[in-house]
Formats: structure tokens, C-alpha cells, sequence
């Protein structure tokens, strides 16, 4: 479809009246719309409803489903009004991740205040919501969503956030009293890829969806071009950025301006596929410092600060970056922050390190630098891993304490001490290899008590 007006039309509710919005009115009744992998042409769930003069006839059984428009409500009532859902349901539940697509709506405005509501909407929430009498308990069923237009009398919503498991939701357009009823299945076997990039809250052009589920990957796939609802041109390609992070797609705009929907477009390496999270990304850019501002023994690196030990580095930033490492041993991703270091744990001690960092700010725009670094050596990291300190068995023979070997070599334990404001004991000869555990309890310990929480075997 060609595109005639030059700007979709949004409205976004967030959790209060949809009737607080009011989005740009188009020039023309139309505007364009395409979709990677969204079916057209009745491949999504289609329920139809008919608004007849005596009544309403609907196709599964009418109930609250439909409700006819009410004498003096804004908007005349339409001969038909359609919803399909994409993906299809099953076994007429819907997916956590659903996009709704309403045909024939009769004006703008009943497009405009669509909206999705938790449980049932009664015939008295849908006139409180076009009346925009709405008291704090319908107020909290709101569930924050993104609406647009894709042609006259045609619009599509999709909610913000993935839709709860084993509940029921309304699809409602107050403007004419319409609303349809749906619940969503009681498990989801399909994974959803976490987006790491832009921050919450941030706009850019460049978006990242990183798997947050045990897998080797996903499938590795060429550049492509691909839209993004309602209709924002761009290109989907394999890894964060740059084509590396082997557990992420991601996706940059051709232009910018709009807010992007996402969709389900990834394939993991098990064959299965995986869902996007459906939090949408305002593309609208904004201004970059490249140059950070680093303490001593710490490597600058564009705007990063690197500070590089044994076998691991330290990441940090006093803004957001997407950043990533290319190594000869493979390649890393993720997004850094002023609360969110990232500790890589990428390197072997005693070695150079010959590195290309991949970085993206918020605004889309992207770098790539070549590093040269030497790691440290081996350094012993032993931390306490746990700690039963207070246990409500008996003092002090219940408390324990877990120690872990993080580090590269193996640590030698004799001579270290365990102390607290009244006791004390001595670590025997315990030589604690890398990855390992070890637990020390008193002697007088009782590993079957059922008072306190064990400690993991």
C-alpha cells in the first residue's frame, strides 16, 4: 500500500483515560502500513460483528462481546465491524504478544480511544470510559497500549507490555459501544527476547532483543530489509550490533521520527521461534558525547571507560551505550549504563588482547575501535557465595557459609578465618579449584534439621 499522509497517527495509553491524548488528525483517511511477517489478506483470527437495528448478531455467541452504540453516543453504529488477532490463537486463546487489527470502525475517534482493559468490560466501564468518568479501579485494568491507523476505518493496537497468562482481557472502542472479549492461554512455551537497546525511557534508531533463555544462539541470517509497525522502514540483522552477540537480532530505522512496534521475527537455534518484547521504541534522536572521562588504570575507549584484570574486564559509562567486543575466542554484547557496569568475563590472564569494540549510542549512530591490551595475572577471587547467619534453629550450630572460587587458579584456604561478633574458626588445609564450591558448617551441624533452608547441594 502507498503511503499518503507522511506520519502515522499514534495514541498511547498509559494506564489513565485514552481520551488524555489527542493525536495528530490525519490530512487524508489514510496512511501507509506494511509489516515483515504480519499476514494480510484474513490469514489472522477473524470474529465478525454485525450491529443490527434490533439487536446484535455475532458469530460466537454474543453475551458482553458486542455492544450496539446507544442513542446520543458519538459516532454513527456500523453495518460490520472485524477484529483479527495476529498470531492466530489457539484453541481460541490468544499469545501473551498479540496485535489486535479492528476493521470498519465508522470515525476517527473510535479508533483513536481504542483500548485494552483486564477482565471483562461491562456495558457501565465501557460509558464511564466515553463518558472519561473513570475511578481508580477501572483506571488500574487499563492496560497501556499503542494504537495507530493504517488505512480509513482501520487501525491496529498492541499492548505495551506481554499480556498476562490465563486471563481475560476487552478490546473496546467507548466511541460506539464495541467491545470483544478474549483470554490469553495458560502456558507459553515460546521464549521472549529481552530488548537490551535503547534504554527504557530513551529514544533511538537502533533496537536490540537479546535471548534471555539457555540456547547456542539463533539462527544466523543475512541483513534484511524489514518494517516495523506502523510502517517504519528498516533493516533486521543477526547479533546486537555490528553482527556480533550470537544470542541477538536487532533492527535499525531508516529514518526516524515514529514509534516502532515489534513483532515475533527471530528464529532460535532449536528451530523454535522466539517473541520480541513488545515495549515500543520512540526513533526520535538525540545528541551524543563521545569522549569519557576515565580514572587511572582504567583504558578509554571512546565513550566507555575499560579497566582490563585477568580474565575479565570492567565496562562503565556515564551514559548508555550498546557496546560489544569482537575476539578471536568469539564476541559479546550488551548495554551499558552508570547503573549497570558490565563485568566481560571474555579473556585468559597473561595475554594480549587484540579486540574491536562495537558501540552504538542512543541515537543510532555507530563506532567501531580497535584495542590492544595486555591482561593481568591470574588473581585469586574467592567470594561468599552464601550465608546462613541468622537461622532460626539453634546459634551458632545451624549457621553455615558457602564459599566460591571465581577466579583462574586454584586458592589455597589454610589460615583463613571465620569470625563474627562472639565466635571464630579456623579454615584447615582446603585447596578450592576454579568453579568450585565449599561449605563450612560447625561441628555440631545438622544437615537434617527442616527448621532452616539447607544449603544447596
Amino acid at each position: 500500500m502507498d503511503s499518503v499522509s507522511s506520519k502515522p497517527v499514534i495514541a498511547a495509553y498509559r494506564g489513565r483515560s485514552p481520551n488524555n491524548y489527542s493525536p495528530e488528525q490525519p490530512s487524508t483517511g489514510q496512511t501507509g502500513f506494511a509489516q515483515t511477517g504480519f499476514g494480510r489478506g484474513g490469514s489472522g483470527y477473524l470474529l465478525t460483528y454485525a450491529f443490527l437495528a434490533c439487536g446484535v448478531a455475532c458469530s460466537v455467541g454474543c453475551g458482553e462481546l458486542g455492544q450496539p452504540p446507544k442513542p446520543g453516543q458519538s459516532g454513527a453504529a456500523p453495518s460490520e465491524v472485524s477484529l483479527e488477532i495476529e498470531p492466530e490463537p489457539v484453541n481460541q486463546q490468544l499469545a501473551p504478544i498479540v496485535r489486535f487489527r479492528v476493521k470498519g470502525l465508522p470515525s476517527f475517534r473510535a479508533g483513536e480511544t481504542m483500548v485494552i482493559i483486564k477482565g471483562v468490560a461491562t456495558p457501565r466501564n465501557i460509558t464511564d470510559l466515553r463518558k472519561n468518568a473513570i475511578g481508580d479501579a477501572l483506571r488500574k485494568r487499563i492496560v497501556e497500549s499503542t494504537v495507530w491507523l493504517t488505512e480509513e476505518g482501520h487501525w491496529e493496537l498492541a499492548a505495551r507490555q506481554p499480556l498476562q497468562l490465563g486471563e481475560q482481557y476487552s478490546v473496546v472502542s467507548p466511541d460506539i459501544g464495541w467491545s470483544v472479549n478474549v483470554r490469553t492461554m495458560e502456558h507459553d512455551t515460546m521464549p521472549m527476547l529481552r530488548r537490551i537497546w535503547p534504554p527504557v525511557d530513551e529514544a533511538g534508531q537502533y533496537v536490540a532483543w537479546c535471548v534471555s533463555v539457555p540456547t547456542n544462539g539463533l539462527v544466523r541470517s543475512e541483513r534484511r530489509d524489514g518494517r516495523l509497525a506502523p510502517g517504519v522502514p528498516g533493516e533486521f540483522g543477526y547479533g546486537a550490533l555490528g553482527g556480533i552477540g550470537h544470542d541477538c537480532v536487532s533492527w535499525q530505522a531508516y529514518s526516524g521520527g515514529d514509534v516502532v512496534v515489534p513483532n515475533t521475527v527471530a528464529q532460535l537455534d532449536n528451530g523454535t521461534m522466539a517473541r520480541l518484547d513488545p515495549s515500543p521504541i520512540d526513533l526520535d534522536g538525540t545528541s551524543d558525547n563521545w569522549q569519557a572521562s576515565c580514572a587511572n588504570g582504567e583504558e578509554t575507549v571512546g565513550p566507555i571507560c575499560v579497566r582490563v584484570m585477568d580474565d575479565r574486564a570492567v565496562v562503565t559509562a556515564n551514559a548508555q551505550w550498546l557496546v560489544g567486543f569482537q575476539l578471536q575466542n568469539g564476541s559479546f554484547a550488551t548495554a551499558v549504563g552508570p547503573e549497570s557496569p558490565w563485568v566481560a568475563r571474555m579473556f585468559e590472564p597473561s595475554t594480549q588482547v587484540h579486540a574491536k569494540v562495537y558501540l552504538a549510542s542512543v541515537s543510532g549512530e555507530t563506532r567501531v575501535m580497535d584495542v590492544d591490551w595486555w591482561t593481568q595475572s591470574p588473581i585469586e577471587r574467592v567470594v561468599i557465595n552464601e550465608v546462613m547467619a541468622r537461622p532460626i534453629g539453634p546459634e551458632p550450630q545451624q549457621e553455615w557459609v558457602e564459599l566460591y572460587n571465581d577466579g583462574k587458579v586454584a586458592v589455597d584456604l589454610g589460615g583463613w578465618r571465620f569470625e563474627d561478633a562472639r565466635n571464630s574458626m579456623d579454615v584447615s588445609f582446603v585447596v578450592l579449584h576454579p568453579r568450585e564450591y565449599a561449605l563450612f558448617v560447625g561441628e555440631n551441624y545438622d544437615p537434617t534439621s527442616r527448621v532452616d533452608t539447607p544449603p544447596a547441594p
